[in-house]
């Protein structure tokens, strides 16, 4: 019997059952009032995601980006624990939501960011694990009509694949 095999199906299961036991969510925000409701309702349709603790650093925005937020956990719909804490900066906010973290991983994930499918964070979540890493990142995708931001993603997908 190829015990490694089994062990990582059991692992699989484990991870598909548990992500609120191994995993934060931390999104920096300010003003993202146009992108944070997809944001969070992407976040909210990955399989596996009830109860995850979502840490939303928010830096005073001052645009509609809070009403969004509570409107959101209100939402029957709603699977996810959302927190509001203090932000700043993106640096900032980061690190205010790592403070927090209780988990053995985090997903730092931007306000404006769409995961391409459902399973995306449970296949990278058992990647983690199984292949004992730090640190993963993913090809990334740009969701407005600014030629800079697409070079910009563009740039930083190139640089992945070579490094």
């Amino acid at each position: 019997m190829n015990y490694y095999y089994l062990f990582n199906v059991i692992l699989k299961i484990i991870i598909n059952m548990n992500i609120n036991k191994l995993l934060t969510i931390v999104v920096p925000c300010k003003n993202e009032e146009e992108y944070i409701g997809r944001t969070l309702s992407n976040i909210n349709n990955q399989n596996n995601i009830n109860n995850t603790i979502i840490y939303i650093a928010d830096g005073n925005s001052t645009d509609n980006t809070l009403n969004i937020i509570d409107n959101f956990k209100t939402n029957l719909d709603n699977n996810l624990d959302i927190r509001v804490i203090k932000g700043g900066s993106v640096s900032i906010g980061r690190n205010n939501g790592l403070k927090l973290v209780e988990t053995p991983y985090v997903l730092f994930i931007d306000a404006d960011t769409i995961l391409e499918y459902d399973n995306m964070i449970t296949e990278y979540l058992n990647c983690m694990v199984i292949g004992d890493l730090y640190l993963m990142t993913s090809k990334l995708y740009c969701n407005v009509n600014d030629r800079y931001a697409k070079i910009m993603f563009n740039t930083f997908n190139v640089m992945n694949k070579l490094l």
